[in-house]
């Protein structure tokens, strides 16, 4: 895109970092990690993620199985002031259950 005088938007970067779900975007394949620099590369360039876009890294870090990475990304976003909505709450519940610990959800 860069090389064709294309400057990527905020939907843009969702997409490369979470995309539908026919496109198979870094999040829905397990590469998190991957995401995350991309979400910093969209910094770099200006751009604040929205609660789409936590929704989106949410979602792979729930994929993924890592609980104690979904609560850092979690209290990130919220020190951030970034709206996110009940979908990633309600994933960040899920997350713990499916790891068995129930009394970390109850506390949330």
């Amino acid at each position: 895109m860069w090389e064709a005088g294309v400057k990527p938007n905020l939907m843009t970067y969702n997409t490369v970092i979470g995309g539908a779900l026919s496109s198979g975007g870094l999040c829905l394949v397990g590469r998190v990690k991957e995401a995350k620099a991309v979400l910093e590369e969209m910094k770099e360039q200006g751009l604040a993620p929205d609660g789409c876009t936590c929704s989106i890294l949410f979602d792979g870090y729930s994929r993924l199985g890592d609980s104690d990475a979904l609560v850092g990304f979690f209290e990130e976003t919220m020190e951030k002031g970034i709206q996110i909505g009940d979908y990633p709450c309600s994933v960040l519940l899920n997350g713990h259950c499916n790891e068995w610990k129930v009394s970390v959800a109850e506390g949330l």
